[in-house]
């Protein structure tokens, strides 16, 4: 009677045993990497975030050598954007009348030269 019921607890211990591994490996492992890369990113800024304050003389000074290179692009950003307004106005004001005076004293001319080469050959 003993060893029936062993046997019979170890079929059972068994079968919960291949039934729990079976369901491990379907067992859909992406909350487990979910969590690590969690933790491996807030590792990661911890130690960003001493390293910063350990060297805050040298990120300042980096910082302060990157915007004195950066001044002059800068510079030339902003005064762009300021001047942009008035140049569209003049643009806008301007462009038909120099347009007027240039090109058509040159399409006027060019014709008149054309017409003087195909008469000097003949045609």
């Amino acid at each position: 009677l003993i060893k029936e019921n062993f046997i019979e607890l170890f079929y059972r211990y068994l079968k919960k045993e291949l039934e729990r591994r079976n369901a491990m490996k379907h067992h859909n492992f992406k909350d487990y990497i979910c969590i690590g890369l969690t933790a491996f990113c807030v590792l990661a800024a911890g130690i960003a975030f001493f390293f910063c304050l350990y060297e805050m003389d040298a990120i300042r000074n980096g910082i302060n050598n990157l915007f004195r290179i950066l001044t002059p692009i800068i510079y030339g950003v902003v005064f762009a954007y300021l001047m942009s307004p008035l140049y569209n106005h003049f643009t806008r004001k301007l462009y038909p009348f120099l347009f007027k005076i240039f090109f058509q004293r040159q399409v006027s001319a060019g014709t008149g030269s054309l017409r003087m080469f195909r008469e000097s050959r003949g045609h």
